[in-house]
């Protein structure tokens, strides 16, 4: 089965030394010990912290993010997830899509959804109480954070939440 493993986060580089690049590169590994074969899509492979492990066999595709100005922030972001999931995809589409969650990310979701792919959604956290604690000043669009959230777990095949906390 092809497998394609999607993490739109610009904060979670595949290589990099965090608890949550870890969890991307074990999610990935499992999926290639189960004998798939596995294309990963995370925007950065590493960041200034370095390049601190390796994977088993596997396409990765790694598209740098933009910068973009703070008033199209999340429409950015949105943007470079699309064309992260384009060049992953650009020789065929998966059987199936295990994507970490990641706010306003919706390029898993128009793709399982344009060709019927199944697609397991993994909540590792409230997002956008993380995203106000985290940058202090830059509240998120409320309700438009809500809705995307609501729409990507709506339309996913399973939802996967890592904690009863996370999954209430």
């Amino acid at each position: 089965m092809r497998v394609l493993v999607l993490c739109g986060s610009r904060g979670i580089p595949l290589y990099g030394p965090s608890g949550a690049s870890a969890h991307l590169r074990a999610m990935t590994s499992a999926w290639v010990r189960r004998g798939h074969q596995v294309t990963v899509a995370a925007p950065l492979a590493s960041d200034a912290r370095g390049h601190w492990a390796e994977l088993p066999p596997v396409r990765a595709v790694h598209v740098a993010p933009r910068s973009w100005p703070s008033f199209l922030r999340y429409a950015g972001e949105k943007w470079d997830a699309r064309r992260l999931v384009r060049l992953a995809v650009h020789d065929g589409t998966p059987d199936l899509i295990w994507e970490r969650h990641t706010l306003f990310c919706d390029a898993g979701r128009r793709l399982a959804a344009r060709h019927g792919v199944t697609r397991i959604v993994e909540l590792n956290a409230p997002l956008e109480q993380e995203d106000a604690l985290h940058r202090a000043g830059r509240k998120l669009a409320g309700a438009g954070a809500a809705a995307a959230r609501d729409a990507t777990l709506r339309d996913a095949t399973c939802v996967l939440a890592v904690s009863p906390e996370v999954a209430e």
